[in-house]
């Protein structure tokens, strides 16, 4: 993604504020602050400020527990957006049998607007417990449970599926995702999770990370996989907050 282009007040100042900080993140520039300093230097200077335009990124709040309210902790419910494609990882609101492992169901990216089928619950991983609230930092082990079919991410050296076991009977350590901040210098960026970071999900068994492109798969979906070490573009995806 290219840096967009000067604000000379003829776009959307709110939506130009959105692009600009998407930029960032892809470049991995994580602090607000420096974000707004760098967004003063893309107004055209023959134009003045409007305070009210930068509100977005001058008004940070913290809870009382030093904690960010975009932060992403255990029991958050998030959408993945496809870095490349814009595409959000979905499944459909029931269970789709595999025609090899019945009690798998395949998941994909469809749509570039969010919807019920695309929100998922960040769950402590197989082996560990966490108390919902838990702030989540990169390289933790985590669970992804679909919401509205309540399966986990299961991932095998193949084709990403969803495993059939409800969340409260799940034993199975193959759904365990390690979740890592992405920069441009790095795969793994430390800190916590934000709302709107650029991240890897790379299965903790056969370390490859998790994928999508635009080829599609039988059912005419933009297909996701498992595959490689997380250093292509293919591989990153922005994590959103939903409330």
């Amino acid at each position: 993604m290219d840096c967009p282009s000067k604000y000379n007040g003829t776009q959307n100042p709110e939506e130009w504020l959105k692009e600009f900080r998407f930029f960032c993140l892809l470049r991995g520039i994580h602090d607000e602050h420096t974000m707004l300093e760098l967004a003063m230097l893309k107004i055209d200077n023959t134009i003045p400020i409007p305070e009210e335009a930068f509100e977005e990124l001058k008004n940070i709040k913290y809870d009382t527990e030093m904690k960010h309210k975009g932060q992403i902790r255990y029991g958050s419910r998030i959408a993945l957006k496809h870095v490349v494609t814009g595409q959000y990882l979905s499944h459909g609101n029931k269970h789709k049998p595999d025609i090899l492992r019945s009690n798998l169901s395949e998941v994909f990216c469809s749509g570039w607007k969010r919807g019920g089928n695309d929100v998922w619950v960040i769950t402590a991983a197989y082996g560990q417990n966490k108390a919902p609230g838990d702030p989540i930092s990169s390289n933790s082990m985590i669970q992804l449970v679909h919401e509205v079919t309540r399966e986990s991410l299961f991932g095998d050296e193949g084709q990403l599926n969803l495993s059939g076991a409800w969340v409260w009977t799940l034993t199975d350590p193959r759904t365990n995702w390690i979740i890592q901040r992405h920069s441009t210098l790095y795969y793994d960026s430390p800190g916590y999770v934000m709302d709107c970071d650029i991240i890897n999900l790379r299965h903790n068994l056969n370390k490859m990370t998790l994928k999508s492109h635009e080829f599609k798969n039988s059912a005419g979906h933009q297909e996701v996989i498992i595959h490689g070490d997380g250093q292509e573009d293919l591989h990153q995806w922005q994590i959103e907050l939903v409330s």
